[in-house]
């Protein structure tokens, strides 16, 4: 019985392994556009402008919230806020569910192996010169359906936006969707700045991606090489 059961679990890993090595965290070059920028810290600007995160009763809530932050030549403030969840798994009943946690997040863990720690998600906000939001990038749950095995991600923009600003989770690997500011009152996350060792910690860029090693997502080119050299409390 052993035997049949690994010979089984192999079979549905296998196909499923190859399609996350292939597909998963696939960048879409147009959504965050290369940007000229001066990378700077201010932890009193990020913790305005980053968003705060509704707790969900199923999918939780971030337990940090880190931060890299760029000017540009016209003083303009590109943000890029990084929701840190401690796990992402599918907690719904049926098959797939359960083929979910057994081969990408426990059991084989292949979402570990190809990204690395916990889960880390993006948000970025643009501010103009004049401390105004003229763009907030995100990414929801296309025709989301917590019965299936994974979740189609979908890229959006909202053009303006006042702080604070709310999100809840739509789904169990932690997409998200705009919500009233009031939705987020009992919901607080100091920001931190992401620093060098954090980067190095979350594995967020592989200089060198592979079969089992994929770059998380970022929100500028300049995210993975450049960044204020100041350490922070890991």
């Amino acid at each position: 019985m052993w035997k049949k059961n690994s010979l089984f679990l192999g079979g549905v890993a296998l196909p499923v392994l190859i399609f996350f090595a292939a597909f998963a965290n696939k960048q879409d070059s147009d959504f965050f556009r290369e940007q000229a920028l001066k990378p700077v810290r201010d932890d009193s600007f990020a913790q305005k402008f980053c968003p705060q995160i509704k707790a969900h009763p199923q999918y939780g809530s971030p337990y940090r919230m880190l931060y890299r932050l760029g000017i540009d030549n016209s003083g303009g403030f590109y943000l890029a806020c990084h929701p840190v969840y401690e796990k992402e798994e599918n907690p719904h009943e049926g098959f797939l569910p359960l083929l979910s946690r057994l081969v990408y997040t426990g059991g084989l863990s292949l979402q570990k192996i190809i990204f690395g720690p916990e889960d880390v998600e993006l948000i970025e906000v643009r501010i103009n010169q004049k401390g105004e939001i003229y763009h907030i990038g995100y990414e929801d749950a296309e025709n989301y359906n917590p019965t299936s095995f994974s979740v189609k991600h979908r890229p959006l923009t909202l053009l303006g936006g006042k702080p604070p600003l709310c999100f809840g989770i739509r789904s169990w690997n932690h997409m998200v969707y705009p919500l009233p500011a009031k939705d987020c009152r009992d919901n607080t996350i100091k920001v931190e700045y992401f620093s060098e060792g954090l980067w190095k910690k979350y594995r967020m860029f592989k200089e060198r991606e592979g079969f089992l090693r994929k770059s998380r997502r970022f929100a500028y080119p300049w995210e993975p090489y450049t960044v204020i050299k100041e350490e922070m409390t890991q």
